[in-house]
């Protein structure tokens, strides 16, 4: 029976240089590193913007597509040099592509 070959998603120049050197990813491709610290707080930093704002739901432009964040009581606390600071109930946080 023929083995099943993986698809490997191929790494980008930087990947590969970040490899090489051992260092973090993000300190040579851009890219949006999301921190979440348990269900009430989660900051993107290298945003493009705010896409979309209420208290249920915040669309974030992050590298190559968005962020969602869907919750209650969602509030933005901080928009500084790209990184965004959200703070309520967050319920879920969903990636997706760009539209």
């Amino acid at each position: 029976m023929p083995e099943k070959q993986e698809r490997r998603r191929r790494r980008t120049l930087g990947e590969a240089l970040a490899s090489l050197l051992e260092i973090p990813p993000d300190a040579v491709v851009p890219m949006t590193v999301c921190t979440v610290r348990g269900r009430r707080e989660i900051e993107a930093a290298g945003c493009g913007g705010i896409l979309e704002y209420g208290p249920e739901r915040v669309t974030l432009a992050a590298d190559g597509g968005v962020i969602v964040i869907e919750g209650r009581g969602l509030g933005i606390e901080d928009f500084t040099d790209g990184a965004v600071l959200v703070r309520g109930e967050i319920c879920s946080v969903t990636f997706g592509e760009e539209a």
